[in-house]
């Protein structure tokens, strides 16, 4: 019987010829060693630099929230003629921004959890006059893994400023 003009000793010949043939065309060991070990170093240093502007932004970003707070607790406080607040609450990570001492709270703001706040001259509660003026001047700290920020609220109309100390 004759099938595609093969019969099938042929078939069976040309089978077995092309399974037993030696194919030397793929990747020796050591290459694929190589290529993976290089591949690997890559993605390792590539994922350090992500994590360090992760937490660059992380911190950027924070700040930025954090002045805007500022800002509003500074103007809420000089256009309504009411006493506004903001304490800084070490323990849980936060920040609050209240309405007559412990009454409403306007704002609530969570540090992130890495994180840590010590209070050093600044006493609380934080609170502008309706001049705009800051009533207890100070500072405090925030560490974070990479480094240490001195936030200051000096005396006068000044909101205050961030300073990176490591």
């Amino acid at each position: 019987m004759v099938v595609n003009s093969y019969t099938y000793p042929q078939m069976e010949q040309l089978l077995l010829s092309l399974l037993s043939k030696n194919d030397e065309s793929g990747f020796t060991l050591l290459e694929t060693l190589i290529v993976l070990g290089i591949t690997s170093s890559l993605i390792v240093i590539s994922s350090a630099s992500l994590l360090h502007w992760k937490q660059s932004y992380e911190a950027n970003q924070f700040f930025d929230v954090f002045k805007s707070d500022i800002l509003f607790l500074q103007q809420i406080a000089m256009d309504s003629g009411d006493y506004y607040y903001l304490f800084i609450q070490p323990d849980e990570n936060a920040y609050e921004i209240r309405k007559g001492g412990y009454g409403k709270v306007i704002r609530r703001r969570l540090f992130p959890k890495s994180w840590s706040v010590q209070l050093l001259t600044l006493s609380m509660p934080l609170s502008f006059t309706p001049h705009g003026q800051i009533r207890n001047p100070g500072s405090f700290l925030i560490l974070t893994k990479e480094k240490t920020y001195k936030i200051v609220f000096p005396f006068g109309k000044g909101r205050g400023y961030v300073v990176t100390q490591s």
